[in-house]
Formats: C-alpha cells, sequence, structure tokens
C-alpha cells in the first residue's frame, strides 16, 4: 500500500476501502507501522488492542468481498481519546484512581462510531481528569507535539490531536469544556469540532466516576480530523439516533456553498486579551486572503460583547462543574479564599482572573442556579449578533504552542507572549464565549506561522447551526494552507 493512503482523510479512505484500492487491514498496518515508528517520541498513543482490531480488520474486508451492507465509516482503523470507553481498553482519564479500570461496554458516542464500521485500536494520551490545556499525568507521561518535541500538543485532547498530525489515525474522538477540542486542534495544525451544548451523548465519557450518566455543564464531545469534511461525516455519524431512541435528530445543512455567501466577522484581537504577534500577523494574512476572494467580512469584537463578563461567567460555570466531585475540604477552602484573591487580583503573584475561577468553588445549588441565570441572560444578549453574521471567527487561543510547563499549579503559572508575562489562566479566555453560550465552534487549520507552528482560526455560529461552521472551515481550506503534515524528523 502506497504510504501516503495514512494522510487520506477518512472520506477518501472508505472509498478506497470499498473500491479495493486498499484493505482495511493493510491501512491498520501502515497506522501501526507508524505508531512503532514515531509514538516513543511523541507518546501520543498510550493503549493498544491491535490484536482485535486485526480481526476486525480482516472482518470488514471480508464483508466487502460478500457485498454486505457498509456503514459510513466502514473498515476504518482509529484512535479514541482515554476519556471514552471502549469496549476491553484501559479507560484512565489521566487519573492513577481509574488506572486498571477496563470498561466492559462502549460509550454511547463510541458506540456510533462502532456501529458505522469505525475500528478503534488505541487510546490517546490525556492529561490528570482532562483538566489541563498541556497533556501530561503520572502513569503515561506527556505527549510531545509533532512539530516540535519540546513543545505542549494542547490539552485535553492533546494525545488525539497528536496523533492525527503523526498519520496514527485520521479521525478521532474528543471532548471540549476549556478548549479542549479547539486548543489542541490549534497547537497540533488539525481540525476539531466543539459541538452545540447537549447535541452529542456524553455517556461513557468518565470526569469524576465510572458510572456518570449526567451531562455536565459547559462540557461535550466533539470530532476531530485531518479534514472539514470528515468533521460533517463523523457530526452525522454521533447524532444518529438510537434504534430504541424515540427522537430523530438532523442537522440543517449549510444553505451556503461558497464563502463568498458568508457574512463573516473578523474578531481578530481584542485589548482585554491581546494575541502573539505571530498570530496577529498570520490573521492579517487571512484577512487579506478573504477580503481578495470577496468575501462579506468585518472586523472587530462582536457588538454588545463584553468580552471579561463573558469570561468570568464561564469561569465561575467551569470551576463549579471540575470541582464538584473533588473533597469537600478542598471546596471548602478554595471558597474561602476568595475574598482574599478578590482583594489580591492581580497584584502578589495573583493572577488578574484568579477570582472568577474560585468564586465557582463550593456554590450551593440556590447559587449555580443564580449564575446560570446570569449566563442565560448574556447569552440571549450576546446571540443577537447572529442576526446579522453568519459567522464570527476569532483566535482559539492568544498564542501558539508553547514549552512543557507542569512545575506550578495551573493557576499560577505564566508564559512569554512577546517579550511579556501572561497568566495561564488567560489561555481560556477565547474559547470561553462558545462555551458558556454552547455554541458550535470549529477550529480549523489556515497554515504555519513565521517560525513554522500550525495556527488555526476558530469560526463561532449560532447554537445548531455546527454544519454552517464546519462547511465555512472547508471553504476556507480552498484559499488557506489549511492541514499540513509535520515534517516529523526526529
Amino acid at each position: 500500500m502506497p504510504k501516503d493512503f495514512v494522510y487520506d482523510d477518512a472520506t477518501a479512505l472508505v472509498q478506497s476501502i470499498q473500491n479495493g484500492q486498499i484493505s482495511s487491514r493493510e491501512l491498520l498496518e501502515s497506522q501501526i507501522e507508524r505508531i512503532n515508528k514515531y509514538n516513543k517520541h511523541i507518546n501520543s498513543c498510550v493503549a493498544f488492542d491491535y490484536d482485535n482490531a486485526r480481526i476486525l480488520a480482516d472482518q470488514a474486508d471480508l464483508a466487502i468481498k460478500r457485498q454486505a451492507p457498509l456503514g459510513k465509516l466502514h473498515g476504518i482503523p482509529m484512535t479514541i481519546k482515554d476519556a471514552f470507553k471502549v469496549k476491553g481498553m484501559p479507560c484512565t482519564d489521566g487519573n492513577p484512581e481509574f488506572q486498571h479500570y477496563v470498561p466492559t461496554e462502549n460509550a454511547v458516542s463510541v458506540n456510533k462510531l462502532v456501529g458505522a464500521g469505525a475500528i478503534p485500536f488505541a487510546k490517546t494520551n490525556v492529561p490528570f481528569k482532562c483538566a489541563d490545556i498541556q497533556t501530561y499525568n503520572k502513569f503515561y507521561g506527556t505527549a510531545n507535539n509533532p512539530w516540535n518535541l519540546n513543545l505542549t500538543t494542547g490539552g485535553s485532547s492533546g494525545g488525539s490531536a497528536a496523533a492525527l498530525a503523526s498519520g496514527f489515525t485520521p479521525i478521532e474522538l474528543g471532548s471540549d469544556i476549556g478548549g479542549s477540542i479547539r486548543t489542541p486542534a490549534h497547537f497540533c495544525g488539525v481540525y476539531g469540532h466543539k459541538s452545540t451544548y447537549g447535541l452529542i451523548d456524553f455517556r461513557g465519557h468518565i470526569m469524576n466516576y465510572e458510572d456518570e450518566l449526567s451531562q455536565p455543564d459547559l462540557a461535550v464531545i466533539g470530532p476531530m480530523a485531518r479534514s472539514a469534511r470528515d468533521l460533517s461525516l463523523l457530526l452525522d455519524v454521533l447524532v444518529e439516533p438510537n434504534a430504541d431512541d424515540f427522537r430523530a435528530f438532523k442537522l440543517k445543512e449549510s444553505e451556503k456553498q461558497t464563502i463568498q455567501e458568508f457574512k463573516v466577522l473578523f474578531w481578530m484581537d481584542d485589548e482585554s486579551c491581546p494575541i502573539d504577534s505571530r498570530l496577529k500577523k498570520k490573521y492579517d494574512q487571512l484577512l487579506q486572503t478573504l477580503q481578495t476572494a470577496k468575501v462579506n467580512v468585518d472586523v472587530g469584537r462582536p457588538k454588545n460583547w463584553d468580552f471579561d463578563e463573558i469570561f468570568k461567567s464561564y469561569a465561575t460555570r467551569l470551576i463549579s462543574q471540575m470541582t464538584f466531585a473533588d473533597p469537600k475540604l478542598s471546596r471548602l477552602s478554595m471558597s474561602a479564599s476568595t475574598p482574599l484573591i478578590k482583594l489580591l487580583n492581580g497584584k502578589a503573584g495573583i493572577p488578574p482572573l484568579a477570582y472568577g475561577f474560585t468564586q465557582g468553588a463550593n456554590l450551593s445549588h440556590a447559587e449555580w442556579l443564580a449564575k446560570y441565570e446570569e449566563s442565560l441572560h448574556i447569552k440571549q444578549k450576546c446571540l443577537e449578533i447572529f442576526a446579522e453574521y453568519d459567522v464570527i471567527i476569532c483566535p482559539p487561543i492568544l498564542t501558539l504552542a508553547f514549552e512543557h510547563n507542569h512545575k506550578e499549579p495551573l493557576m499560577f503559572r505564566t508564559l512569554q507572549v512577546d517579550g511579556r508575562k501572561r497568566f495561564y489562566l488567560e489561555l481560556f479566555k477565547w474559547i470561553s464565549p462558545a462555551t458558556v453560550f454552547g455554541l458550535p465552534s470549529t477550529s480549523a487549520p489556515i497554515g504555519l506561522s513565521e517560525d513554522n507552528l500550525p495556527v488555526n482560526i476558530q469560526i463561532l455560529g449560532q447554537p445548531y447551526a455546527d454544519k454552517v461552521t464546519i462547511k465555512f472551515a472547508e471553504l476556507l481550506a480552498q484559499i488557506t494552507d489549511g492541514f499540513q503534515k509535520p515534517p516529523l524528523d526526529f
């Protein structure tokens, strides 16, 4: 099999398998060969089930010979983020508590992918409890960026993004509450889609317990890939109702089929969270490209969007969700420190954004409902912008992939951007509007920076316009560089 097939997207690979140009088994073996060669450097894949995958790949090839009915992902070997249950494979969520947990059933989303013909064969690395913008944990170690091993992949779907960029898998399944799909996609230069809140069944994704049934606040599941059309393909599979499901839900396709039909607002930068000059330079080029292509594009912050107010609402709900299962003493300690942090906010080494985070710890149910109601009023006001624009494009995060930094607690970490100290908590700011409003958001690669690092743009749409943001990403690839293969010269 030609080596180049491992970088074909899933849409093309499905056709190649069905047409007999390649076999599912050949594709699987090529992916395993790449993992054996490069994963020791990248450490994106952390658990494996090659034997069962080989059996399933052979069965997939036999089904084609027998002209059996085929699913949308027939014969596609894929890796799965190690926060989803995959029958017979470890599921750790980067948490030592689950180090020996091996599920006996698939997550609902994994079941849909398998039902469509996908073949899970490996799990991908995540941070502890999927709670960091970097990917590392105590027993699987650190995932390294395939563009530069000294840099982070992003997190929490960092192993997923690195595996896609490295040609280990054509598709992946991610989850996102703090940019966990969008940021790794940006750092590794692949496609990732944060779906509309509640669109995809969350059951079988571990956050705090093995048998969680509830949909967590803010958190969503979404597809990751190397092309926008693969995001659309995967999304169709993931929203497909189960056979015993009484609801039937179909996302509306984008009515606009050319990029010139879109009305675009380019929120390129903001004084409330200035971006890296390397990003700014690339976005200036993107704006020129859009204008040259005669796209109807305006520049500026969305009208009535108070960036600081939005972020504060997000931060409070994020910490409430991420800490609710922590020991009571831990939550009490954080909430007790809130008055002092409010007093010292931005002083004595306390990040200016810390108060918004600590405020969310240990909220009573009544207090949480008040915060939720407050965020709905902000959302209602902000969504008026979509009466004027089809999509808003903006940075997924304020900088490019940065060096590994696991030394300090997350809240007190800093990094240098253009010679200026920036607090780690600022890394969550650009992803906050889509998350707190439950909007669809597609992270799409547009090429490389001047120092050869991937650059993505975040594409926001109104609720349930998932196919609209993905279609814009697909059209954008026609006028930008889109996905690029990392050299893997190590």
